[in-house]
């Protein structure tokens, strides 16, 4: 199960958040992927690559103010909608790597995994671990060291 490799804190935000608080957790804690909330409510994950998008727009347009820039101004530059999978923490990593290649097969792009053992999510402390493509080497390890 994914419970024991894949369970951390896992750093969620909220739309009306500043930019700058979830830039400085990035670099803190080298985060590629943020789940986003409104109140309690889930809104999306936000990429690395969103952030970029809007930096860049926001520099090309001479609007970039970080300070006074919030969450909810960068999500509509996340160029992919990553398709989100909530599974519970008693997940097989063969039903992980089974949705990424679900994914990939279907043309969807690249999946974020939030482990959450409640449905629906009621707030961020529902978040216990999340999974993205750059988990898959340790996903592939584990399956080999189960064989």
């Amino acid at each position: 199960t994914i419970d024991r490799d894949f369970l951390k804190k896992v750093h969620c935000f909220q739309s009306s958040d500043h930019l700058s608080e979830l830039l400085s957790a990035a670099d803190k804690y080298s985060l590629t992927h943020f789940p986003i909330f409104d109140g309690d409510h889930f809104v999306t994950v936000l990429s690395e690559n969103g952030v970029m998008n809007w930096l860049a727009a926001s520099v090309t347009s001479s609007l970039l103010d970080i300070d006074n820039s919030r969450i909810i101004d960068s999500l509509k530059y996340e160029e992919q909608r990553h398709p989100v999978v909530f599974v519970k923490k008693d997940a097989s990593v063969y039903s992980i790597l089974e949705i990424f290649v679900s994914s990939a097969r279907r043309g969807l792009g690249n999946p974020v995994i939030l482990i959450a053992d409640k449905r629906p999510i009621k707030g961020p402390s529902d978040i216990k671990g999340i999974i993205t493509l750059s988990d898959m080497a340790q996903i592939v390890s584990i399956i080999e060291n189960e064989a």
